[in-house]
């Protein structure tokens, strides 16, 4: 069993074009043996290539109304909380565009024999069934520079079996199957969870091999049981890119093919490294721009605090006096209030002195005013003290509007000029983050330059390798017919290469404009 992930993308037209149809066509589908879906509406009735058809559209459609899908979620579950704690919806966060995700499932080719669609529907499924997070604290990645990044909460149990899915199996070559996944949850819209997919991959494949009592990936078993001893470095090779496979294989030809690919190997090396300088250049150049921006923004915050701090200052202290004088007032009424209830002449003059007469007058007041008003003249001590705190209270509180209206007041002219240095800070940053993308674009200019120059280096040296090729004296048959030189065989390869190419672009063309594409 071979898992393999290959890179995410946005376009499910071309991924769908390739696996419901022949290589190099999009008229013929003889390689398709079977098609199969997962969580998407779609009646079986229909034969396959419908199906597939179907289905890529759906998942695309999916993909795009992945906000609307987030926002229905958040409502429907904010409906199940109290009035007081509902939020509304905020669509934070970086967004990914890599919706489409792609594994194909390989068996060797004497498992073909016994292995029927069952198997390996039972097969995708098992692997759909691991990939993904339960809920709880997640650690964070570790950076290139060693240290790792903030720890996140995964809120939810979310799987690659719970989201639209199109298996395709293929019937040329070795026995094998594609997985297409939709990334985007169809009920909540959220990205099915990407974290150490090879390595989960590689765990079920050993596990599917022990299952079967048959171990075909012997090295497998090795990495594993070495990650399990706490080398965490012990991974495959990495994919080669196809244009690089297909340069070197069409230039095998012995120790001189691989002194070349050595040193385009060495020199590759070299210059990813300036790769890597440029871009930590450019990321520093950003850093330092944002931390400079920020210490602005925090400098003109903090001295904006401080005036505003020092003028609410001076306004307290100006209203001071007026809550010291009522302050003396309110105990002084108080006690006075204490003196007179000892009396009935009293009482009747504390109860007079409560009555709302305000509230007597206005017609919406009225009936509890004169509800409030006998209590105050036929209820006890207790009534007529709780009415001279509720004017006490709304004295200190009408204070203490007067004195906020002050404070925001005071504020004001502050927070003006503050918005002003704002726009000059934002003015200034525009300006800078401008030269910044200059210069990192430039750089960017001139590392592709670079590059390019890489690629025309790489592919003289490969014609200068088969130009000494060709120095070589030619073996013949001894009926004198010269043999056919690995030059022939390379010159072919390479016309056979620009064939497809041209054959793939005139497809291209031919469907047109892939609305689906950058998305």
């Amino acid at each position: 069993m071979i898992p393999k992930l290959l890179k995410r993308h946005s376009n499910f037209r071309a991924s769908a074009a390739y696996l419901l149809h022949d290589v190099g066509s999009t008229e013929t589908s003889e390689r398709v043996a079977w098609v199969e879906t997962r969580n998407l509406p779609i009646s079986p009735r229909l034969d396959d290539l419908r199906r597939g058809d179907i289905a890529w559209r759906l998942m695309a459609a999916t993909a795009l109304d992945q906000a609307r899908i987030k926002e229905r979620a958040w409502d429907q579950a904010q409906e199940k909380l109290p009035k007081g704690d509902r939020k509304p919806f905020r669509n934070v966060g970086r967004k990914s565009t890599d919706f489409v995700m792609h594994i194909t499932l390989s068996w060797a080719e004497h498992e073909g024999e016994n292995l029927t669609r069952a198997d390996m529907l039972e097969a995708a499924d098992s692997l759909l069934a691991r990939l993904g997070e339960e809920p709880g604290k997640k650690g964070g990645r570790t950076k290139s520079n060693g240290k790792k990044s903030a720890s996140r909460i995964a809120t939810r149990r979310q799987f690659a079996d719970e989201h639209q899915i199109l298996i395709v199996c293929h019937s040329d070559k070795h026995p094998h199957i594609h997985i297409l996944i939709n990334r985007v949850q169809p009920e909540h819209g959220v990205m099915l969870p990407t974290s150490k997919e090879h390595l989960i991959m590689s765990r079920w494949a050993q596990e599917y091999e022990e299952s079967r009592g048959e171990i075909l990936v012997e090295q497998r078993r090795i990495n594993n049981q070495r990650r399990d001893q706490g080398d965490h470095w012990s991974q495959g090779t990495k994919h080669k890119p196809r244009h690089l496979y297909e340069l070197e294989a069409s230039n095998d030809n012995g120790e001189e093919a691989e002194r070349i690919k050595a040193e385009q190997k060495a020199m590759d090396h070299e210059m990813a490294k300036k790769s890597r300088a440029v871009r930590q250049k450019n990321k520093k150049l950003w850093q330092a721009l944002q931390d400079l921006e920020q210490e602005k923004r925090d400098r003109i915050k903090a001295e904006t605090d401080a005036l505003i701090k020092a003028a609410h200052t001076v306004v307290r202290d100006r209203f001071a006096p007026a809550f010291q004088k009522l302050y003396h007032e309110q105990e002084a009424d108080r006690a006075a209030f204490a003196i007179t209830e000892q009396k009935l002449t009293g009482r009747i003059s504390n109860a007079w002195k409560q009555v709302d007469w305000k509230g007597l007058l206005a017609r919406h007041r009225r009936s509890q005013a004169m509800k409030e008003a006998f209590g105050l003249f036929a209820g006890g001590t207790h009534q007529r003290t709780e009415a001279l705190r509720r004017r006490h209270e709304a004295q200190t509180v009408a204070l203490e509007k007067k004195q906020t209206a002050e404070l925001n007041a005071a504020a004001v002219p502050i927070r003006r000029a503050a918005l002003a240095r704002k726009k000059l800070a934002q003015g200034w940053y525009l300006a800078r983050r401008q030269k910044v993308q200059w210069r990192v674009a430039r750089r960017k200019a001139g590392l592709g330059d670079a590059w390019r120059n890489r690629h025309s280096q790489r592919r003289e040296a490969w014609k200068q390798g088969r130009n000494r090729d060709d120095n070589q004296p030619q073996r013949q048959l001894p009926s004198g017919v010269q043999t056919i030189t690995s030059n022939d065989q390379r010159d072919r390869a390479i016309a056979d290469h620009k064939k497809r190419m041209a054959l793939r672009q005139k497809q291209r063309q031919k469907r047109g404009h892939d609305e689906d594409r950058g998305r």
